[in-house]
């Protein structure tokens, strides 16, 4: 990997990559020491802890960072569509504690968490599958939706992982309340799986099905009202597809209007946008409350797609 990097201890950008195959996403733990990217089907842990504490010289463009571990993550198994470190891990102490959990949107095959474990030395990462049911049912895992979208928001006493599931005029939003979700993942069940350079996450030597759970909370994101005419045509093209996912803070709880208020923003190619609220419960600081969809515009004439969105707070 070649990254830029003009000043001491501060990575700017991803300039290139030497992949195993086509790089489709990467993230960073919470102190940017290491990043994670997926390159076709394999995800590599790369260690900057070096370069971020400016014990090494500043590589000049390009610098290389190393390449620590290598796992495939694809082949007959997950090609993740987004990554996601735990907020609270730390890979540097070891990537084998409670929150020590990369979180894998692989597509078609659902949502997946993997053990963050860097040492090179040990070749079997354990891996659970979080959920890939099309109704909130763990025990039908067959979702036709495609897991593409991560994020995790703080809302009350809570934390919840947000996992979005694109269907043509059917996506879906997941909410995972975080503490929950650790306990299932760090438990012991004849249902876990690892993955090893042989066995790809999602694939059959490495399993990890079988502990599926529900989300605490869904939103479901259909086509935009009017959008479609009825009858519907024999073929149906454009229409809403989850392209992206953003949360904006719109209000901390204080002594007087005690409630956190978050909008989650979805871009839905060529629908445009949309956003939903998320509510602190009133009655139950750990749980939350979500308002109806309230569609946003569209652009052009209908057939451009929305498919990125940032927030200058979330």
């Amino acid at each position: 990997m070649a990254v830029q990097v003009p000043q001491p201890g501060r990575l700017l950008k991803l300039l290139d990559t030497r992949p195993a195959s086509i790089l489709s996403t990467l993230t960073s733990d919470a102190r940017g020491e290491w990043l994670f990217l997926a390159e076709g089907g394999t995800l590599v842990w790369s260690d900057c802890r070096a370069i971020v504490a400016n014990t090494v010289p500043t590589p000049q463009p390009p610098g290389v960072l190393p390449v620590t571990k290598k796992l495939a993550t694809g082949l007959a198994g997950v090609r993740p569509a987004a990554l996601l470190v735990h907020p609270d891990a730390d890979p540097s102490a070891g990537g084998l504690g409670m929150n020590d959990w990369i979180f894998i949107a692989g597509g078609h095959l659902g949502l997946w968490a993997m053990q963050l474990d860097p040492s090179p030395l040990n070749t079997q990462n354990r891996v659970v599958r979080i959920d890939d049911s099309g109704n909130l049912n763990p025990t039908t895992q067959l979702s036709r939706r495609y897991c593409n979208k991560l994020a995790v928001i703080d809302v009350g006493t809570a934390r919840y992982l947000v996992a979005g599931f694109a269907r043509h005029n059917g996506s879906a939003v997941r909410f995972y309340e975080l503490s929950a979700l650790m306990t299932v993942l760090n438990g012991t069940s004849a249902g876990f799986g690892w993955v090893s350079p042989n066995h790809p996450v999602g694939s059959a030597g490495s399993r990890g099905e079988g502990v599926e759970i529900a989300a605490a909370h869904q939103v479901l994101v259909g086509a935009r009202p009017g959008a479609i005419p009825f009858p519907p045509p024999p073929k149906l093209y454009g229409g809403s597809w989850l392209e992206g996912l953003a949360v904006d803070v719109v209000h901390r709880g204080t002594a007087n209007d005690p409630l956190d208020v978050l909008d989650v923003y979805l871009a839905l190619d060529c629908h445009g946008l949309a956003r939903f609220r998320v509510t602190e419960d009133a009655s139950n600081p750990a749980d939350i409350t979500d308002s109806p969809v309230v569609w946003g515009p569209t652009f052009g004439d209908g057939w451009e797609g929305v498919r990125c969105l940032v927030t200058s707070s979330g």
